[in-house]
């Protein structure tokens, strides 16, 4: 990793508190002179953030709505699993009388609706590990991630 890229990772990390878009985010790096090649910019952004990509587009789907092919990301899974779907989920905690919001992904066979998914979610925890004190209240499907591993996972 160059040092141009270590020093911009810094930066990133410290305007994760500020929610800010990617575009907002890299013209703030050039404003700095800490360039490098946007695509890989914008990985170490969503990644710093905790997105995940084509996120603010999934979100905006109707819950009918499946999830597009083009806005699936494709990965080698080490799951004998099609896809992964990533989520948040809000529970209330009741130690601290608070929402939560969390990140958490399920895994699945079928290509589904965002509502299917998040029906789901719930067995799907519960048969997991779901913490004591912790009461569901929902989830949102942010992302898919599908399996490009062909057959069995190689464990």
């Amino acid at each position: 990793m160059g040092l141009i890229r270590a020093v911009a990772l810094n930066v990133i990390k410290s305007l994760v508190p500020l929610q800010l878009p990617g575009a907002k985010v890299i013209h703030y790096l050039q404003q700095m002179n800490l360039t490098y090649r946007r695509t890989t910019m914008l990985y170490d952004i969503r990644a710093a953030h905790g997105r995940v990509k084509y996120e603010t587009q999934i979100r905006k789907l109707k819950p009918g709505a499946k999830v597009p092919d083009a806005w699936k990301n494709t990965e080698k899974l080490g799951a004998p699993y099609n896809y992964r779907v990533h989520m948040e989920v809000e529970y209330y905690d009741e130690s601290s009388q608070q929402i939560v919001k969390a990140d958490r992904f399920m895994f699945e066979d079928e290509d589904k609706t965002l509502e299917e998914y998040e029906n789901d979610y719930p067995d799907y925890s519960g048969a997991t590990s779901d913490p004591e004190g912790i009461q569901y209240l929902g989830s949102t499907v942010v992302g898919v991630t599908k399996n490009m591993r062909p057959g069995e996972a190689p464990f």
